[in-house]
C-alpha cells in the first residue's frame, strides 16, 4: 500500500508547514484563479478528486470523493480563452477582436480546448475541419473547398 502525502494549501495559496493549520492571512477568502492547482505537486498528475466540501457560511464540512468539473482540466490560458469565447457567444470574429489574434489562432485554441475536454466531434464536423485545414495549408483551392463543404450538408 502506498503512503498518501497530504499537502495543505492555505486560503492564501501558500503551502503550509505541517504544524500550521491556518493561512497566515487574517481573513479567509475564496482562492483566486492564480491559486488554482492543475497538477499534483508530488507526482505531476492531473487526475484530481475533491476530498472535502466546506460551507463558507457555517463551516460544515463533508468528507468524501467528489468529481471535478471537466473545465478544471484546463490550464489558465485555456480557461481564459473559454471565458472570452463564451462572452462572445461563440462569435469567432468577436474573439479575434477581443484577443487581438487571427481566425486560425482562434480555431487552433478552440480545437485544443475541445480535445482537452474530450468533446467528441461528429463525422461532418471532422470533415469540415479537414477541408478548412487543407484550404489553410493551400492543399485545396477555395473553389474546391466550397464545393466540398456544400457536399457535406
Amino acid at each position: 500500500m502506498s503512503k498518501v502525502k497530504y499537502i495543505d494549501i492555505g486560503a492564501c495559496g501558500d503551502q503550509l508547514p505541517e504544524d500550521r493549520h491556518e493561512c497566515p492571512a487574517s481573513e479567509v477568502y475564496a482562492m483566486s484563479e492564480k491559486h488554482r492547482i492543475t497538477n499534483c505537486p508530488a507526482c505531476g498528475g492531473s487526475d484530481f478528486a475533491i476530498g472535502r466540501l466546506v460551507c463558507e457560511d457555517c463551516g460544515t464540512a463533508i468528507d468524501g470523493r467528489f468529481a471535478l468539473s471537466r473545465l478544471a482540466a484546463l490550464d489558465e490560458s485555456q480557461l481564459s480563452f473559454v471565458i472570452t469565447f463564451l462572452e462572445s457567444r461563440g462569435n469567432i470574429s468577436d474573439v479575434e477582436r477581443k484577443l487581438g489574434i487571427s481566425y486560425p489562432t482562434v480555431r487552433s485554441r478552440l480545437d485544443r480546448v475541445v480535445r482537452k475536454l474530450g468533446v467528441v466531434e461528429d463525422d461532418v464536423q471532422a470533415k469540415r475541419r479537414a477541408v478548412l485545414t487543407a484550404l489553410q495549408n493551400r492543399e485545396m483551392s477555395p473553389d474546391e473547398a466550397v464545393a466540398t463543404l456544400r457536399d457535406l450538408q
